[in-house]
């Protein structure tokens, strides 16, 4: 944090039960908030530098420190971070300002792309606080940001460039003037107050049944983790997210993907805003082997939805129009805190047919609603073994219908 340090973690029984920090590098200007791990260096954006660490003698401490960019920042306690650090299909470096810092320095709440030695260019617009960067599918970016003003709910959006993400700057409202991008995907307040960091997951199947999917670290209120599955409909990105983890993880912050498919979660408490003494942890979540009951995914259908098991359903509960109930509702955009969930309505279900693979049931519905989040529960459905499911409902972000 403050002083500029990075850690590196020597688990030599792999348990945790010897586990300790050994100094990799110090020195750097405040708070490292992102950092990209490649084959030849580290690449660490803080403020406000880009800088390329390598270990050149191979002793496990880095010992050179190269400036890839100066960036421009703010003066004295000014909230003045730079966040995420992916790498776009061309291997250019992106990143964004928080807004809160200087709303007249160039960048600030938007996107930002690295494509000389100079200033990078601003390429996307409009956002609160947007902690959480990723790469996900096809190469596509991926970012969180923060509910709040103008930000209805926590959200998972895909980065387009030229477009406006409903945060405005009252310094440059000029970017309010951009075409306005669509969320990708809302999460219910009730689910997470405080979304912030995002890892995509092509562990190749290490992780279980969730190949492809995102996962979010949600800060507040002893911790949780959300788990999100995109779709692409009609050129847009949407789909639906789902509880994973919510047990004791302290507050969740940032989480990745090791090579060997293990899901490391970096935690803390802050009293400001949790109430709780400012306490930290590393945690990190393995996948036993054993395939637990959920629903996987849901995709939208012409006249439904199709959900997704993780195993075979019974035909007897899974067939029942009872066992799964949808309701709707939309947000508010405007400048109050958040949004409530406005225009709750129930949608009826016609009928269920389940796929031959016994995995898959299609619900057919009356007429759908865009720009509305379809919460969908399965509730009464088991599985063929007679388990319940472990979470029972999952919120749809509905932007398109699909023609066929």
């Amino acid at each position: 944090m403050k002083m500029g340090e990075i850690f590196v973690l020597d688990d030599p029984t792999g348990d945790g039960k010897k586990a300790r920090f050994l100094n990799y590098a110090n020195g750097l200007f405040q708070i490292p908030y992102a950092m990209l791990a490649e084959k030849d260096a580290l690449y660490v954006l803080h403020r406000r530098n880009l800088t390329r660490i390598t270990d050149t003698d191979n002793d496990g401490k880095a010992d050179r420190f190269e400036r890839v960019l100066h960036l421009q920042h703010g003066i004295a306690e000014t909230y003045d971070y730079a966040y995420g650090l992916v790498r776009d299909k061309q291997g250019r470096f992106v990143f964004s300002y928080a807004p809160h810092a200087n709303h007249h320095l160039p960048g600030s709440g938007a996107a930002l792309r690295l494509e000389s030695k100079d200033q990078p260019r601003e390429i996307a617009f409009g956002f609160r606080n947007p902690l959480g960067w990723t790469v996900g599918n096809d190469g596509e970016i991926f970012f969180t940001d923060n509910q709040g003003e103008w930000v209805a709910t926590n959200k998972l959006c895909h980065l387009q460039e030229g477009k406006f993400y409903g945060y405005p700057n009252p310094a440059q409202k000029q970017h309010a003037l951009k075409p306005f991008a669509k969320t990708s995907l809302w999460i219910p307040y009730d689910w997470a107050r405080s979304i912030n960091g995002v890892t995509f997951n092509n562990t190749g199947g290490k992780f279980g049944p969730f190949e492809g999917q995102f996962f979010l670290a949600e800060l507040m209120f002893g911790g949780a983790i959300i788990r999100a599955q995109l779709e692409k409909i009609n050129g847009q990105y949407q789909g639906a997210c789902f509880p994973f983890w919510g047990k004791g993880l302290l507050g969740p912050v940032v989480l990745a993907f090791d090579p060997q498919g293990r899901l490391f979660v970096g935690s803390i408490t802050e009293p400001g805003w949790m109430a709780q003494p400012d306490r930290g942890a590393l945690y990190r979540i393995d996948f036993t082997g054993k395939v637990p009951f959920e629903m996987k995914s849901i995709h939208v259908r012409p006249s439904g939805f199709r959900i997704v098991f993780t195993k075979a359903v019974d035909r007897k509960t899974a067939s029942a129009v009872a066992s799964f109930q949808i309701r709707h509702h939309r947000y508010e955009y405007t400048g109050a805190y958040g949004s409530p969930e406005l225009d709750r309505s129930t949608l009826a279900i016609k009928s269920v047919r389940i796929d031959r693979d016994g995995c898959s049931v299609d619900l057919v519905t009356a007429p759908l609603l865009k720009d509305r989040v379809y919460m969908i529960t399965a509730g009464g459905v088991l599985s063929v073994e007679g388990e319940q499911l472990v979470h029972s409902t999952g919120a749809y972000t509905l932007n398109e219908i699909p023609k066929e």
